[in-house]
């Protein structure tokens, strides 16, 4: 009797561990706010969409939420009020977390203190890093804006330069607190998130296979896992179009049904531009590109217009009407064979500068991303 009654505490003391484990609570407090609502959003899934999932009120500028089981690490937003106000976001795991933050930063974040323990603790000592380099970053943005305003170009480069010595600090603190936590799930959503929008795939992936322990085993980590084939397929397609890669060739046909091939202008430098009829409208786009065209057609300079959406005499109106005087092409095929896809454009405009062996030399959405080193080319 003595050994069954044992054996029942001895139950009981594991599943009060085990629930206490198994929960998680916020509360905190909102410096300068008196009443009011405070919600807790969170997905169904670790990148899901986020659904409320609580709201407590708000006294003298403290709130608690109730304790709550905890199923799945995900990320979780704190609001004030309402839904735009997004004052908090903190990486739920089974642990106590302390929020506080005040009215003048409801809807900044980064700047909320977190006090918590765990992978809550982990992914805030992160987002307290990234907080200390946007800081820098924004410091000398303001430099530069003045040094701008005020003509010095000397100055402004060189605050260009250190505002980019400051990113790739920001980007390798990234790679470093992964490598410094790997068995953290925080670092299974830096990876997941940060590191995969920063970084191109070969940086990716070493990042993800520093992941182990306890960062391999939640659900985001399989998910990951699952994704990490289509990212190094669009990452591979990408180096076709990346600089430096030999433009990949296209043939089409243009405003007179005659098939126009790119491989035939080689020997000319070529800006190819895809965009539709709605940016052909845009006169400040169309302007600029005429007086480039104009400055320096004569020097061995071709554009080349493809148009992929919209409908096709419609098109031939919009050129007809602008008098462009360069190639324009139509591309109105189903997306996944088009052009536009093979060289990896999600939103046009996208602008590729060609040199004459045909090798891309630049590119960007806007044409003044281009424009420097057309100049340098001519000039």
């Amino acid at each position: 009797m003595k050994k069954l009654l044992l054996l029942l505490l001895t139950s009981v003391s594991l599943v009060s561990i085990c629930n206490a484990q198994d929960t998680y609570q916020i509360r905190g407090k909102i410096n300068g706010a008196e009443d009011g609502m405070v919600y807790l959003y969170a997905p169904e899934n670790p990148l899901g969409r986020l659904n409320l999932l609580d709201s407590c009120n708000l006294k003298n500028g403290k709130f608690e939420f109730k304790e709550r089981e905890y199923t799945t690490d995900v990320i979780a937003t704190v609001t004030y009020d309402n839904e735009y106000m997004e004052f908090a976001k903190v990486l739920l795991s089974p642990n106590k977390i302390t929020l506080e933050t005040d009215t003048a930063n409801l809807y900044s974040y980064m700047h909320c203190s977190v006090k918590s323990s765990g992978a809550t603790q982990v992914y805030q000592d992160y987002m307290d890093g990234i907080l200390k380099s946007v800081s820098e970053w924004d410091a000398k943005r303001e430099e530069y804006q003045d040094a701008k305003k005020s003509g010095d170009k000397d100055k402004a480069k060189a605050i260009k330069a250190e505002r980019e010595k400051i990113r790739e600090k920001g980007r390798q603190f990234m790679v470093d607190f992964v490598k410094n936590n790997p068995t953290s799930v925080a670092s299974t959503y830096i990876v997941a998130i940060d590191i995969r929008r920063e970084f191109d795939y070969p940086e990716y992936s070493e990042c993800l296979a520093a992941l182990k322990g306890d960062a391999t085993k939640s659900r985001l980590y399989d998910f990951v896992i699952r994704k990490e084939k289509s990212i190094k397929e669009k990452y591979e397609k990408a180096q076709l179009v990346a600089i430096g890669a030999e433009a990949p060739e296209i043939i089409l046909k243009d405003i007179n049904d005659k098939e126009v091939k790119l491989s035939d202008y080689r020997g000319k430098t070529v800006l190819l531009f895809f965009g539709g009829t709605w940016i052909i409208d845009r006169s400040e786009t169309i302007n600029n590109l005429k007086d480039m065209y104009e400055e320096y057609h004569q020097k061995g300079f071709q554009i080349i217009n493809i148009t992929s959406k919209g409908v096709k005499d419609e098109w031939k109106q919009t050129i007809e009407k602008e008098g462009t005087p360069w190639v324009s092409l139509w591309d109105n095929e189903d997306f996944n064979e088009s052009y536009t896809k093979q060289y990896m454009i999600s939103f046009p405009p996208a602008f590729f500068l060609i040199d004459k062996d045909g090798k891309i030399i630049s590119k960007g959405s806007k044409i003044e991303d281009i424009t420097p080193e057309i100049s340098k080319i001519f000039e």
